[in-house]
């Protein structure tokens, strides 16, 4: 009876560390992401760039600089774990969400605002602690 107590309760404190670690986890990604929002509505490209995953972070620059977009406004909508076809595991799965959000936007040379639904997939690299966005698709 006692090893059953014994295993319940180390069971228990290994689920309730792993939701734990998973909800600061989670806690950390928004801050990143609306961190992130704040850095595109105030044109600060060169800072936003940071939460690109390095290997695509030169390309997406200058394509926000080429591009000259303005953005009015960017709202989180939504955000969830990646889906599980994506991912080989669950420490796989924890580290990857999807964040969609409602980006509003005008081009310098053009008076119309544009609306759109971004889907941003971020990954957690353990190595540096911290998420980047390793793609981003518009609906």
């Amino acid at each position: 009876m006692k090893k059953i107590a014994v295993f319940l309760l180390f069971s228990g404190l290994c689920l309730l560390t792993s939701c734990q670690s998973s909800k600061l986890s989670m806690k950390a990604l928004i801050k990143d992401v609306e961190s992130y929002h704040h850095d595109l509505l105030f044109e600060r490209y060169e800072i936003a760039a940071k939460n690109i995953a390095p290997e695509s972070r030169a390309s997406w620059l200058e394509s926000m600089q080429s591009q000259r977009l303005h953005f009015a406004e960017i709202e989180i909508a939504s955000y969830a774990p990646c889906a599980s076809e994506e991912v080989v595991n669950k420490e796989e799965q924890d580290r990857c969400a999807v964040i969609i959000s409602q980006v509003e936007w005008y081009a310098n040379s053009s008076p119309s605002v544009h609306s759109a639904r971004v889907y941003s997939t971020w990954q957690y690299n353990k190595d540096a602690k911290r998420w980047f966005i390793v793609e981003q698709e518009q609906r």
